[in-house]
């Protein structure tokens, strides 16, 4: 029983290039993948920045209410050359207690960076908060 080796001559050149391109398209696959997930977890570190720059706003408003000095109206701020906050803040009187006021604080805080090479971005977060104050 002599096997006929002639007609199957070349066919590993054939499943060498199935397994290669196979090989490529995972490779490829997973690239695309970890590119996406770095740039993702950049831009989440960016957001907390920009929370903790909205958080900062809201701080700002808190102490400036204890100290009296704080009504309805606008104002922004920043803590560096590139992360920002703005606030807005709504007086209401407190209906239980006519004594007090209702403070409805909205604050934005935001930070540019190097998205990439040449380029930028920004990341906003905003923080909304009601307190009762004098």
């Amino acid at each position: 029983m002599k096997k006929n080796y002639k007609k199957e001559k070349g066919t590993i050149i054939y499943y060498t290039a199935a397994i290669m391109a196979i090989i490529l398209a995972m490779v490829l696959g997973l690239s695309a993948i970890l590119v996406s997930q770095i740039s993702m977890v950049r831009d989440m570190g960016q957001s907390v920045i920009a929370f903790h720059g909205a958080n900062s706003g809201i701080e700002r408003t808190l102490y400036e209410v204890r100290k009296e000095e704080r009504g309805a109206g606008s104002f922004s701020g920043e803590l560096d050359s590139n992360i920002s906050y703005e606030v807005d803040v709504e007086v209401e009187n407190y209906e239980p207690n006519p004594d007090f006021n209702l403070y409805k604080v909205i604050s934005k805080g935001a930070v540019s960076y190097s998205a990439f090479e040449g380029g930028s971005d920004i990341a906003r977060r905003a923080i909304r908060v009601q307190f009762v104050g004098r």
